[in-house]
């Protein structure tokens, strides 16, 4: 089976381009968002903010709002700012059983198994959270490259830096035939510019883009064709 990316017009990709890479982001794209995961991490951030940094609510939400914007994570911006050691605001903010939150998903296990390219994982959460979750999801043996917020510091997605970074650490010198998927708008619209092949997770189907997926399931409906 061979996968190809379909004819886009608009977004000038060639049809019959055979797809070799998928670059896939981890958190809300290869579990549901409806988990609520990332809702407990943003809780943990919070906590250890007002908590180990004693900062105000208004501090926070300034904190988090000016970091976001300006380095794309908090972690980056306190890292910045107040000069936080990483590794223990890394493991504080992941401090969660994910027996609470995630479910082994058979569908998603075979979807990965079935696609033939190569899979990345190109997320701005570390690699220990990262193969965490992949190792609790049964997913990791997929996956032969995991970039992430280590490697693309002090630049993440959706700076354009990132992108450059991932691409050089996936020991690939082009986007050619490569495909991003990733939850977050801005990221996908990001790459898009970059010439980068790009898809949305949207569960919820409310966010504008003109290619979009529901669940991981679907991406062979939705951005490629099988020929046998």
């Amino acid at each position: 089976m061979e996968l190809y990316l379909k004819r886009d017009f608009k977004y000038r990709y060639t049809f019959g381009h055979m797809i070799h890479t998928l670059f896939l982001d981890l958190d809300n794209t290869l579990y549901s968002k409806s988990s609520g995961l990332m809702d407990a991490i943003r809780d943990r951030i919070i906590s250890y903010m007002s908590n180990i940094m004693q900062m105000s609510d208004k501090q926070i939400a300034e904190v988090r709002t000016y970091s976001l914007k300006k380095y794309g994570t908090t972690l980056i911006g306190l890292m910045e700012l107040y000069g936080i050691d990483k590794h223990h605001y890394l493991d504080y903010v992941h401090d969660l059983d994910l027996n609470d939150f995630l479910v082994k998903e058979k569908t998603v296990i075979e979807t990965l198994k079935t696609l033939p390219q190569r899979k990345v994982i190109f997320s701005n959460a570390d690699s220990g959270h990262i193969q965490r979750v992949l190792d609790f999801l049964e997913i990791s043996q997929f996956f032969d490259c995991i970039i992430d917020v280590h490697v693309l510091m002090p630049n993440v997605k959706p700076q354009p830096e990132a992108f450059q970074k991932a691409l050089k650490a996936a020991g690939l010198s082009s986007w050619e035939g490569c495909v991003f998927i990733d939850d977050y708008l801005p990221n996908v619209q990001a790459a898009e510019k970059l010439g980068l092949f790009s898809v949305l997770m949207d569960e919820t189907s409310m966010q504008e883009y003109p290619r979009r997926i529901s669940s991981i399931e679907s991406i062979k409906d939705f951005t490629i064709k099988e020929q046998r």
